[in-house]
């Protein structure tokens, strides 16, 4: 993200569209990207070349400074890295409580909004163990 902390793109627009640099690598990717245009100050982030508490300093300064009033993430579905963009906006909403923030995944093709529980609830395995026990079951019977 090399962007001053205090763009004024972002003072003016007030929403911060954070998206996977690798999203950019098909043109149709590249078309979900554009879609937010209109909306939102984006900018790429890789979170595989990029530390995630250096994303959170910044996008912690950019707030402040900016007023910002949403930051949003768009991942590729599924990425071990990816998936740390979307931790790192919950960590700065726990700071900024009047922050807004969406998350959202591309997924075959389409961009699906990804409610901040089940971001939030994607951190502690041993929760997800037990809320999809359903699904070990179902697994256990189709398979024998």
């Amino acid at each position: 993200m090399t962007v001053s902390v205090s763009d004024r793109r972002i003072r003016e627009r007030k929403r911060l569209l954070l998206y996977s640099t690798c999203l950019t690598r098909s043109a149709a990717n590249l078309d979900l990207v554009s879609s937010f245009s209109n909306d939102y100050v984006s900018f790429s982030v890789c979170l595989e070349s990029t530390h995630m508490n250096m994303v959170g300093f910044k996008l912690l300064g950019t707030a402040i400074r900016t007023g910002l009033k949403e930051v949003a993430a768009l991942t590729v579905d599924g990425s071990p890295h990816c998936i740390q963009l979307h931790y790192v906006l919950e960590e700065v909403a726990r700071v900024l409580p009047d922050l807004n923030v969406r998350h959202m995944v591309v997924s075959k093709g389409h961009v699906i909004e990804i409610n901040p529980r089940t971001v939030r609830n994607s951190r502690y395995l041993a929760r997800l163990e037990e809320e999809c026990s359903w699904y070990q079951e179902d697994e256990r019977e189709r398979h024998g």
